[in-house]
């Protein structure tokens, strides 16, 4: 984990740099074998052996874009909460193989029992970033400058910049403008989480210039108050499609119009509960739709030894799987040694027969 106190930015990217990016259906992402082997009480071992597909992200509507895979994969499902799940059960996903989690993020923070710091100061901004398939257009400078005209109380003002972004070295214009720049890291840097609360630890105040944002979700949840900045001028104005964004959409069997629509969907749910500045404070009413929205209310998620116990049971079939084929390949090819340990993680050693 980070060291908030001693941050060095420059080791941290290369640390992005020097990290292999993975994808097993987003289990690599985001700290997310880390925390459902801590959650659920698995060996960590064993969850590299886990089939699954989790969704990163709290998207505020309750439909996800990536349906078409959702129905089509048999792996496990798990996504943020109960009204999702029921979705795509709806939809005709098969229920045994579909659960909910609630967000993952707040529920490894409760269980590791990150605090506040005592001396925590200033405000942490979260600005749009780039994703694979959408281009950020913001007018930086006058971002910038907006944040360094934020009252005394908020300062100083301190930037957590996406990992791509870095690499992209979008954290120079903030850097030479006085403003310090903090990562959580890659998103395969199973560190993530514990560094993402870290940074937020030491802050007052969470914010950023778009309306779709889990992290001011997590950020109240903490503690922090939060606020938008600079919004609604960046809004869709800001996003424009890559050329891989037309493949993606046909990959998710998702129309333009569907995206459009699902992305208003979500700015205009941010728009309604997310305080804009000067205000900095969720109303009660709001605090409870975030909360429905992270899965966290009182029956908001599958029940923890559920999920656990269909992990588990996915879990061993796999390692079955894996001793039934060696044992047929032994038998065809004549092999005379060979050996599976079983019960921690899959360890195969055969030896062709002279």
């Amino acid at each position: 984990m980070i060291n908030f106190e001693n941050y060095n930015l420059e080791q941290e990217i290369e640390k992005i740099k020097n990290t292999t990016y993975s994808h097993n259906d987003f289990l690599d992402w985001y700290s997310h074998k880390k925390i459902l082997s801590k959650i659920y009480n698995i060996n960590p071992k064993d969850i590299d052996l886990l089939q699954a597909r989790i969704y990163h992200s709290i998207p505020l509507a309750d439909y996800e874009l990536d349906l078409k895979t959702a129905l089509n994969t048999q792996k496990i499902l798990i996504c943020n909460r109960t009204s999702q799940e029921k979705y795509i059960v709806n939809k005709g996903r098969k229920k045994s193989i579909t659960f909910s989690s609630g967000a993952l993020f707040p529920r490894y923070k409760n269980l590791k029992n990150f605090k506040l710091a005592p001396n925590r100061k200033g405000t942490i901004a979260f600005p749009v970033h780039k994703s694979t398939y959408i281009d950020t257009n913001v007018d930086w400078q006058d971002y910038i400058d907006k944040l360094k005209a934020l009252p005394e109380e908020f300062q100083p003002v301190s930037v957590s910049i996406y990992w791509r972004d870095l690499l992209r070295n979008g954290h120079e214009i903030f850097l030479k403008n006085g403003i310090k720049v903090y990562s959580s890291g890659h998103c395969c840097d199973p560190d993530f989480c514990d560094n993402f609360y870290e940074i937020l630890s030491h802050h007052k105040y969470a914010t950023t210039n778009y309306a779709v944002s889990s992290s001011l979700m997590y950020a109240m949840d903490f503690g922090l108050n939060i606020f938008l900045y600079d919004n609604p001028k960046y809004d869709k104005e800001n996003l424009t499609y890559n050329k891989k964004f037309k493949s993606a959409l046909d990959k998710y069997g998702v129309t333009e119009e569907e995206f459009n629509i699902y992305t208003d969907t979500n700015i205009n749910f941010g728009k309604k509960v997310f305080p804009q500045y000067p205000e900095t404070k969720v109303t009660e009413e709001n605090r409870i739709l975030i909360i429905e929205k992270l899965g966290l209310n009182k029956n908001g998620h599958t029940q923890d030894n559920i999920l656990r116990f269909a992990m588990l049971k996915q879990i061993f079939l796999t390692k079955i799987k894996a001793f039934l084929f060696i044992k047929e390949k032994t038998k065809k090819k004549k092999y005379t040694k060979y050996t599976l340990k079983i019960f921690n993680c899959i360890k195969i050693s055969y030896k062709k027969k002279n």
